[in-house]
């Protein structure tokens, strides 16, 4: 089981992310909707808690003496409800936390065991380093599901909800003009095979592991090439609320596909930046680019 900590999660003196956001201020939810992707974002002050479970945390390290505490939040099914997401039953659900760390289980987990966002414990607000907001299985409903009686389903610091797998779209900001692109849609792509790495996590679905046929830009290419090359830096901007600098003169690149699919959020999709090695190292769950 992890620890909530503050180091980067790449030990490389090139590429290594800052710590987690402290203040997660908003709930972002990501779903395709017809031939768009749809973000919704919530702030956390609008999710006033109206549901609870009482039970004991599997984690007994932030538990030790296993005494029942009271959880309290809304449903995840409500808040797909308020946000006008009605998936699939068979719809991947990717939630994912600040630190990057996710769990991936289906729509129809989430009608069927009613998973909480809790904000609050025993009626206080769970503060961050409390690892607030955080997911909630209500395993003493369902002492038979072995799936989410064990601790590593329970995301921390819920950042960010992805439904299904939503297509490859950047936002490219410069100045005050921001552009979309659909970089399935994109000309001019490479390829090239190689090793891939997983955010940190629990899934449903089997992770994809070792060599995959990867498509992807030279990053500084992909800008020059649509009229805004960055002069200094590169902010990288994440739908799970992380902001990272880049420097222009540096080799990364824009990946998009995996074995000419796009990249499930499971797996740190949809869009990932990454440094070109023999496994790449990425940025995960890419929303927009910032150009300085």
């Amino acid at each position: 089981m992890r620890a909530l900590k503050l180091i980067p999660i790449f030990g490389f003196p090139f590429f290594a992310w800052s710590a987690p956001v402290k203040d997660i201020r908003q709930l972002t939810l990501i779903h395709q909707h017809g031939s768009q992707v749809q973000i919704v974002e919530m702030p956390y002050a609008h999710l006033e808690p109206n549901s609870s479970y009482t039970l004991v945390h599997p984690d007994t390290s932030l538990n030790p003496a296993k005494h029942k505490q009271k959880w309290s939040g809304q449903f995840f099914k409500s808040i797909l409800t308020k946000a006008k997401i009605n998936p699939p039953s068979n719809s991947e659900i990717t939630i994912v936390g600040s630190d990057d760390y996710l769990a991936q289980i289906d729509f129809g987990d989430v009608v069927q065991f009613s998973p909480l966002l809790a904000t609050h414990k025993d009626d206080r607000k769970i503060e961050w380093r409390e690892g607030g907001a955080s997911t909630i299985f209500p395993v003493h409903l369902h002492p038979n599901s072995l799936w989410f009686q064990k601790a590593h389903w329970w995301v921390w610091t819920v950042s960010a909800v992805f439904v299904g797998r939503p297509s490859p779209i950047l936002s490219v900001k410069k100045g005050t003009i921001t552009k979309p692109f659909d970089l399935s849609q994109e000309l001019g792509a490479r390829t090239k095979t190689s090793n891939v790495l997983n955010p940190e996590g629990h899934r449903k679905n089997i992770a994809i592991k070792g060599e995959v046929k990867v498509s992807y830009w030279n990053l500084s290419d992909f800008l020059k090439t649509r009229g805004v090359a960055p002069s200094q830096e590169i902010i990288v901007e994440t739908y799970n609320g992380r902001s990272e600098v880049l420097k222009a003169s540096d080799s990364h690149e824009l990946v998009f596909l995996w074995n000419g699919q796009s990249i499930p959020p499971s797996l740190g999709g949809p869009i990932q930046v990454c440094v070109p090695m023999k496994a790449l190292r990425c940025l995960y769950f890419v929303r927009s680019l910032n150009i300085q």
